[in-house]
């Protein structure tokens, strides 16, 4: 708690006497130590808005619905686990690459019903070439 605002970076620090062993296994808890618990609250709220957003969404289609009911399963687990391991290279790349995946369930809508661009407003073919 003496750096409790920004955190301590990747400095060394101070351990209990009791304490034998250099590592912190538990991803929320280096995360508030390294960066502040400012971010480690950022990333809580992120995630936790993501959660509710997608549980409130009404207008996914029903082949989405296995995909959606899945992505909260996986992220339930995912913040779980982060209390007993730490996420580093792949994983951590993985975890906020899940994070982000649950953006685009948002972004989705029934069948019938397409997100994005219409097809009368894709590029004219330009002509020429093999098609």
């Amino acid at each position: 708690m003496n750096h409790a605002l920004l955190g301590i970076g990747l400095a060394e620090w101070v351990r209990p006497p009791w304490m034998v062993s250099t590592t912190v296994d538990n991803f929320w808890l280096l995360t508030a130590k390294r960066y502040g618990l400012p971010s480690l609250i950022i990333i809580f709220i992120s995630i936790l808005s993501l959660w509710i957003a997608l549980a409130r969404k009404r207008d996914v289609g029903p082949a989405l619905q296995p995909y959606r009911r899945g992505y909260l399963i996986c992220m339930v687990t995912f913040v779980f686990v982060g209390s007993t391991v730490h996420f580093w290279a792949a994983m951590y790349s993985w975890f906020f690459f899940l994070v982000g995946c649950g953006v685009w369930l948002l972004d989705t809508e029934r069948a019938g019903r397409p997100s994005g661009r219409s097809s009368q407003m894709r590029a004219p073919h330009s002509g020429g070439g093999l098609t």
